[in-house]
C-alpha cells in the first residue's frame, strides 16, 4: 500500500507540473518592461518548458509502473511460477512505449522506436534510483521488442486479437494490452485503441461494401465524378488541397440528392466551431449558382455544427445519438475530416444508420493529422486502399495559380521538393504583390523569445489596427460599435501569425506576450481591442473551439464613459454577434495561434514561425504544407492583389520538415479489409 501511495503521489506531482506549465497560456496579466524582469521571465519560461517535458515523461513512466506493479502483484498472489525479477520493469517498459506512441499520434507501437524507448527507460530509472540512494539493474540492451512481447504474452500480461478478456490469472477481465503480428512486424495496442480501430473498420466497411466504381476522368471533371460516386454509394470521400473546389463539389452533390429526395434531412458538421462556420459560409456562397428556389432555400437554411454538438447534444426525447439511437439524417457532410482522431471517428460512425444515411467526408490528406491518435482521413482517402471506389481526389486548384509563386511552393511543399521550395524564397522575395506572391525566408535566430526580423514584421502589420484603435479612442462618440468591430476584425484576421509551438521561443505565447507589451505601452486597457480565440465549446453561448473575435468596449464607452472590463463584449465576425467577454470561460489572445488551430482558415498575409530545433518532432512536411497553404489572394474585379508568405526559421529546419512526412502507426486499413472479407464470406 505504501508503494501504491508513492506512485499515486508521484503521478499527482508530475501532473501538477504539467498543468502549471500549460496554465501559462491562460495568464493574461499586465506585462512588465524592465530589462532585468524580461530576462528573468525568459529564463523562467524556458525552465518551465523543460520541466513540463520532463514531467510528461515522468508522468507516463509513473502511470506505466503503477499499472505494471498491480498486474505483476496479481500474478504473484496467485502463485504464478517463473516470474523473473525484471518482469515488472519489462511490463512497465512496454506500457511506457504504448503511452508514448499514443501521445505522438500512433494507435500502436512496434519495434521502430524500441531502442530509444529502452534507453530512455533505463536512463530515467537509473537517475531516479541514484537520487534515492538505490541501485537499478538496467534492462539488457540486447532485448528485442518481439522477445519482450512474447514473454509478457506467456504470462497473460498481453492479450491477443479477438480476445475479450485476459488469460490465466486475468481470465474474465480485459487485457490492458493487445498484441498483433502482421506480415511486417509485431504491434501492441491498448485494448481501447484496438477496439476503437476494429469497430471503426467495421462501420466503414459496411458503408463501403458493394460500392459502385466510377470511371476515372481528367482533373477538370473530377467534381462531376464525385457527384456520381455520391449518388451511387453510401460513402463518399472527397480529398483535395485548398481551393480545389471541395465545397463547390459538395453543394452540387447536395443539389442532386435533394432533387432525388426533396424531404432529405441534411446535417453539416466539422471538428471545430471555426471550421463549422467556414463550412456554412462556403455553402452559402455557392448556393447562388443554383437556379431552383426551393433547393436554394433548403441549402441556405442548413446549420453547420461541431461534431461534438452533433453527437453529444440530447434530442427532443432526451437521448443523445448512439448505435441504438442513430442520427436522424439522410445525408451527413463532414468538413475538415483530417482533424478527426480515431475516438471521434469511431463515435461518429457508431451513430450512422448505414441502411439510411449517406456520409460525405471532405478533407486534405496532406494536411496535419488530428491532434489525437490515428490518421483517420489519410487512411480512408488512400487511393490504393479498400475504399478506393468511394474516393474522389481533386487536384486542380482554383485558389492557387500554378504559374505563380504560391502555387509552386504549395505543390512543392506537398511533395517534399526541397530544392523548389528553397529556390522559391530566393526568386520571389522582392515580388510586387500586384504581379506575384512575395515569399520571404527570415533566418535570424531569436534574441530572447522572438527574432528581430519578426518583431519588425509584426510591428508593421500591427500598425494598421493600432491606428484604427487610436482614432477610435479620440473620436469614440462619433463611431458605431459594430462598424468599429467589423473594421478591426477585417484588419486583424487578414493577417495570420501561425506558430509551430504553443510555448517557448518563436511561439504563439511569445507573440501574444509581445503584442500585449505593445498594447500596454499604448495605454490600451486589458482586454479592450484584442483579438481572441475560444478554446472550448459552449453550446449555451453558441461559441465553439476555434471561434475568433475582437474584444470591444460596452456601449457606455462609446457614449463617453470610462472603459469597464465587465461590460466588454467579444465581436465574432463570422456570425456578426456580440457575446459578453466575462461569460466565455476559455478564451485567450489570438495575435498568434498555432498552425493546428489555423486549419480551415485563410489570410492575405501569413507569417509562419518554424521550430528552432531541427530535431523537433513538429518539423514535419504536413505542418509546413498546412501553414503555407493558408495564404489567399484577394480579387477585386479584374484586379488581383497576391498574398504574401513570410517564414521565420532556419533553412535547415525547413529542409528537415520537407523531408519528414508524419509516420503514424495503426491498422485501420487492415481492419476495413478484414471486415469486408468477413462480409463477403457471410454472403457466400
Amino acid at each position: 500500500m505504501r508503494s501504491m501511495r508513492f506512485w499515486v503521489t508521484a503521478m499527482t506531482r508530475n501532473r501538477r507540473a504539467q498543468n502549471d506549465s500549460r496554465q501559462q497560456s491562460l495568464d493574461f496579466g499586465p506585462v512588465l518592461y524592465a530589462a532585468q524582469v524580461r530576462e528573468q521571465q525568459t529564463v523562467t519560461k524556458t525552465l518551465r518548458l523543460l520541466g513540463s517535458n520532463a514531467a510528461a515523461t515522468d508522468a507516463d513512466l509513473d502511470a506505466a509502473r503503477m499499472r505494471a506493479r498491480a498486474a505483476v502483484s496479481m500474478l504473484q498472489r496467485h502463485g504464478e511460477s517463473g516470474i523473473g525479477p525484471d518482469i515488472e520493469d519489462k511490463l512497465s517498459l512496454l506500457m511506457f512505449c504504448v503511452f508514448d506512441a499514443l501521445k505522438n499520434g500512433s494507435l500502436c507501437v512496434g519495434k521502430e522506436k524500441f531502442k530509444r524507448h529502452l534507453e530512455l527507460y533505463n536512463d530515467t530509472m537509473q537517475r531516479r534510483a541514484s537520487s534515492a540512494g538505490k541501485v537499478f539493474e538496467p534492462l539488457a540492451q540486447t532485448l528485442t521488442f518481439e522477445a519482450l512481447v512474447n514473454e509478457l504474452c506467456n504470462f497473460g500480461l498481453v492479450g491477443l486479437p479477438g480476445m475479450t478478456a485476459g488469460v490465466g490469472v486475468f481470465d474474465g477481465g480485459p487485457a490492458l494490452l493487445v498484441s498483433e503480428t502482421t506480415d511486417a512486424e509485431t504491434l501492441v495496442y491498448t485494448q481501447k485503441s484496438y477496439a476503437q480501430e476494429q469497430t471503426l473498420g467495421e462501420y466503414l466497411a459496411r458503408l463501403g461494401f458493394d460500392s459502385v466504381a466510377v470511371a476515372k476522368v481528367d482533373a477538370l471533371h473530377e467534381a462531376q465524378r464525385a457527384a456520381t460516386i455520391a449518388l451511387a454509394n453510401r460513402l463518399t470521400v472527397i480529398s483535395g488541397g485548398p481551393g480545389t473546389g471541395k465545397t463547390t463539389a459538395v453543394v452540387n452533390i447536395l443539389k442532386c440528392l435533394i432533387e432525388n429526395d426533396p424531404e432529405a434531412i441534411i446535417q453539416l458538421a466539422a471538428p471545430t466551431g471555426k471550421a463549422a462556420s467556414r463550412m456554412k459560409e462556403a455553402v452559402a456562397n455557392n448556393v447562388s449558382r443554383i437556379e431552383e428556389k426551393g433547393i436554394q432555400e433548403k441549402l441556405m437554411g442548413l446549420e453547420a455544427k461541431t461534431l461534438h454538438r452533433l453527437l453529444y447534444t440530447p434530442g427532443a426525447d432526451g437521448r443523445t445519438p448512439s448505435k441504438n439511437n442513430p442520427l436522424q439524417a439522410d445525408i451527413v457532410v463532414v468538413d475538415e475530416s483530417s482533424m478527426i482522431d480515431i475516438r471521434l471517428a469511431s463515435n461518429l460512425f457508431k451513430c450512422i444508420d448505414a441502411d439510411r444515411t449517406k456520409v460525405i467526408l471532405l478533407g486534405d490528406r496532406f494536411q496535419l493529422a488530428a491532434v489525437g491518435p490515428g490518421s483517420f482521413f489519410a487512411d480512408v482517402s488512400d487511393l490504393k486502399g479498400p475504399l478506393a471506389d468511394n474516393i474522389s481526389h481533386l487536384t486542380k486548384s482554383w485558389r492557387f495559380d500554378a504559374s505563380k509563386a504560391l502555387g509552386k511552393i504549395a505543390e512543392a511543399s506537398r511533395e517534399g521538393e526541397e530544392l523548389i521550395v528553397t529556390d522559391a524564397f530566393v526568386e520571389n522575395s522582392d515580388n510586387d504583390p500586384r504581379v506575384d506572391n512575395p515569399l520571404r525566408l527570415h533566418e535570424d535566430a531569436p534574441k530572447g523569445d522572438l527574432s528581430a526580423s519578426f518583431k519588425k514584421w509584426f510591428e508593421n502589420e500591427l500598425s494598421s489596427p493600432l491606428k484604427v484603435i487610436a482614432e477610435l479612442r479620440r473620436n469614440r462618440t462619433e463611431k458605431s460599435l459594430h462598424d468599429a468591430a467589423r473594421e478591426l476584425a477585417r484588419l486583424y484576421f487578414s493577417v495570420g501569425v501561425l506558430a509551430s509551438n504553443r510555448e517557448g521561443p518563436m511561439s504563439a505565447q511569445a507573440v501574444n506576450a509581445f503584442a500585449e507589451s505593445i498594447f500596454v505601452k499604448e495605454g490600451i486597457p486589458y482586454p479592450a481591442f484584442r483579438p481572441m480565440i475560444v478554446r472550448r465549446n459552449d453550446s449555451m453561448l453558441e461559441v465553439y473551439n476555434g471561434d475568433i473575435g475582437v474584444v470591444m468596449p460596452g456601449q457606455s464607452w462609446f457614449e463617453g464613459a470610462e472603459f469597464d472590463a465587465t461590460q466588454a463584449n467579444v465581436y465574432f465576425p463570422d456570425s456578426a454577434r456580440l457575446v459578453r467577454f466575462g461569460l466565455i470561460g476559455h478564451i485567450e489572445p489570438a495575435f498568434a495561434i498555432t498552425i493546428h488551430q489555423s486549419q480551415g482558415s485563410e489570410y492575405h498575409h501569413v507569417a509562419v514561425l518554424m521550430p528552432q530545433d531541427p530535431n523537433s518532432g513538429l518539423a514535419t512536411r504536413e505542418l509546413f504544407y498546412t501553414a503555407v497553404t493558408r495564404v489567399r489572394d484577394e480579387r477585386n474585379g479584374k484586379q488581383t492583389t497576391y498574398g504574401s508568405l513570410d517564414v521565420f526559421g532556419n533553412l535547415t529546419v525547413v529542409k528537415k520538415a520537407l523531408r519528414t512526412p508524419v509516420q503514424r502507426q495503426g491498422g485501420l486499413i487492415r481492419r476495413i479489409v478484414e471486415a469486408k472479407d468477413r462480409m463477403q464470406k457471410t454472403r457466400r
